[in-house]
């Protein structure tokens, strides 16, 4: 099961940073919806409902919102692409070889022998995943075209974009000898020769904060929020070493609302 965070602030700066994507002539009636996902890893996804499922690790590691803007995008271009449908055609089709594989796992694991699993058995499932992966790696690769021209259709930044899959490669170098080849995703390093490539936009000049008329959400205080949600008292700690003075109110409320001191 999965925790959504309904909060409405959020959901209403989200849904202007999507609809800036999808209010145009070519995609009128096209609703995308966002949802925030209370999870740690910094991942986003779709599932072919016309909603965007953002994880809160993803929020709570942003620099900027150029990086949230390039996201949505990606998965802007998951749904307008048809991938999801798609995967899932790729899925029954193979479903019958990944269902000998996953049964003959389930019996090794229950047997105590996973070192002694007869390859020959597991030829159906490594046959399917080796197809849906690498169907996946270029359904990540078409995306990522997508957000780029979508980004520079607005005239928009692509330096968000490219230091969000920085940030991928870095954590990958902790897992240095995992085999790219069941990697469902490229190489951080093609992604970002894509992404230099394509870009018109690569403005320097990066906001933490967002603005839809009067109204203004700030990066920093968007994180204090989410931390409330999970009330995760370390990663507020963190915060304060940094912490904004306009923030500092809203800063000590969620502070308190956590040490249960809201008098």
């Amino acid at each position: 099961n999965i925790k959504i965070i309904r909060d409405s602030e959020i959901e209403f700066f989200l849904q202007n940073l999507i609809n800036n994507f999808t209010l145009s002539e070519d995609s009128k009636n096209f609703s995308i919806k966002p949802l925030i996902v209370v999870d740690t890893s910094m991942n986003a996804f779709v599932t072919g409902n016309n909603y965007i499922y953002i994880h809160t690790g993803l929020l709570e590691n942003l620099d900027s919102f150029e990086e949230l803007e390039g996201i949505i995008a990606h998965e802007i271009g998951h749904l307008k692409l048809g991938h999801v449908e798609s995967r899932k055609i790729l899925s029954k089709k193979h479903s019958s070889l990944a269902n000998i594989g996953a049964f003959a796992l389930l019996g090794a694991s229950l047997a105590g022998s996973n070192n002694n699993i007869n390859g020959t058995i597991l030829m159906g499932t490594d046959f399917f995943y080796k197809k849906q992966f690498k169907f996946n790696r270029a359904q990540e690769l078409e995306a990522d075209i997508f957000s780029i021209k979508a980004l520079n259709k607005l005239k928009k930044s692509s330096l968000g974009l490219n230091n969000f899959f920085r940030k991928i490669e870095e954590r990958n170098k902790l897992f240095p000898n995992k085999n790219n080849y069941y990697a469902s995703h490229p190489n951080s390093e093609n992604r970002l020769e894509i992404i230099n490539s394509l870009s018109s936009f690569k403005d320097n000049n990066l906001n933490t904060e967002i603005k839809y008329k009067n109204l203004t959400l700030d990066l920093q205080k968007l994180k204090i929020k989410l931390i409330a949600y999970s009330r995760n008292k370390q990663k507020l700690n963190i915060i304060k070493n940094n912490l904004k003075e306009k923030n500092k109110i809203f800063y000590s409320s969620i502070n308190s609302y956590l040490n249960n001191d809201i008098k």
